[in-house]
């Protein structure tokens, strides 16, 4: 019997150690953190941005111009669309919709949106289809048909003219850019360094940016007489301040190492007469050419025919430009004479200005504004 007993104690004890083992454990267990898998807000996603820009200069020196501003999260896709050319009715709004899942042909998207427009004063609600990828976006144009009042819809949607290649540009620089036009737009008045007449008011009719020299050309009217100006600015969070401002438009020589030898601007004058151009061999660019050079170049959709001579004195380049552009039946023809000082002559900060202040100078561009200007007086 005291076996039993003992035996009995043996097993109670046991039973007694392993129950109190068990409760350690679990109290152990308990403590520990419980591992939590996170599930996907949809709340918390963030849309992807993507911004398009357009800009091309017309013959008569203005610029067409078209944006668009994307929001996109899945399969949703809000922004803004603004077609803004320069000598036709402009038409702007903000738009919502769908975007579908990625072409693998043509390696784009295609977003099927409602655009709320604003056109003459008129506000409508139009079926818009845009195709972006591959670092451009497109707009589709075509008739269009009334769904209901003020609602319009695509008559054949699969009949569309696709138009307005815009390319994608940073959303930092293009909210810039249209915070610098608002900001020249309202403030004109009192930016404009020269006074209107007649007791006129200015308002803008054009302004062209350069994002990357932070500079620009803006335009104005006051209903008798025109003018523009030359500017400098800069945008710092979110406000704009013009740093410099002068009279002048894209005419205008504004080098600071280039200079003409010649009352500015040059005349441009326009005979009848065909478009003969004799080819010569090309040289080097910023090379002494005592000979000439004669060359046909396509600027702007057109023919010109550009002759240049250079002889070097006194640590300059002289350079004689003559262009000749062909218009209908007639020739328009400008020269000028241009004085480039030699860019080692200076020491740093000023030889790098220099230096970079030739490597962006395009006399092409100056030759093909005052034709412009002249022919489309």
């Amino acid at each position: 019997m005291k076996k039993v007993l003992i035996t009995m104690s043996i097993v109670l004890g046991v039973v007694c150690i392993i129950a109190a083992l068990g409760i350690v454990y679990f109290n152990k267990t308990n403590t520990k953190k419980e591992v939590v898998t996170p599930i996907e807000n949809p709340a918390n996603k963030t849309p992807i941005q993507m911004c398009f820009y357009q800009e091309t200069k017309t013959s008569r020196g203005l610029y067409d111009v078209s944006w668009v501003k994307m929001s996109i999260l899945d399969n949703s896709v809000s922004g803004e669309f603004r077609y803004l050319p320069a000598e036709k009715d402009s038409k702007i709004g903000t738009f919502e919709g769908t975007v579908g899942e990625v072409d693998k042909q043509s390696m784009s998207r295609t977003a099927l949106v409602w655009w709320n427009t604003f056109a003459e004063g008129i506000k409508n609600r139009e079926q818009l289809q845009i195709k972006f990828g591959e670092g451009t976006a497109v707009a589709g144009f075509g008739e269009m048909v009334q769904q209901s009042e003020g609602v319009y819809i695509y008559k054949d949607i699969n009949t569309l003219t696709y138009s307005q290649n815009m390319t994608d540009v940073s959303c930092e620089d293009l909210n810039n850019r249209i915070l610098v036009e608002k900001y020249i737009k309202e403030n004109i008045q009192t930016l404009s360094p020269e006074k209107p007449t007649l007791g006129g008011s200015w308002y803008i009719t054009s302004i062209h940016l350069d994002t990357d020299k932070k500079t620009g050309i803006m335009k104005y009217e006051d209903g008798h007489v025109q003018g523009g100006a030359l500017f400098s600015y800069i945008v710092k969070d979110e406000k704009v301040v013009i740093t410099d401002i002068v009279k002048g438009d894209e005419t205008s020589l504004t080098t600071k190492y280039i200079s003409s030898q010649n009352p500015w601007p040059p005349k441009v004058t326009t005979t009848k007469g065909s478009f003969v151009c004799k080819e010569t061999p090309v040289t080097e660019p910023n090379k002494i050419n005592l000979k000439g050079t004669t060359v046909k170049k396509i600027i702007s959709e057109r023919e010109y025919c550009i002759t240049t001579t250079s002889e070097g004195a006194a640590g300059s380049t002289f350079t004689t430009y003559s262009y000749i552009a062909k218009i209908e039946q007639k020739l328009a023809k400008v020269s000028f004479i241009l004085r480039a000082t030699e860019c080692m002559n200076y020491d740093d900060p000023k030889q790098t200005e220099c230096l970079k202040e030739r490597e962006s100078f395009n006399p092409d561009t100056l030759a093909e504004n005052l034709i412009n200007k002249t022919i489309n007086k």
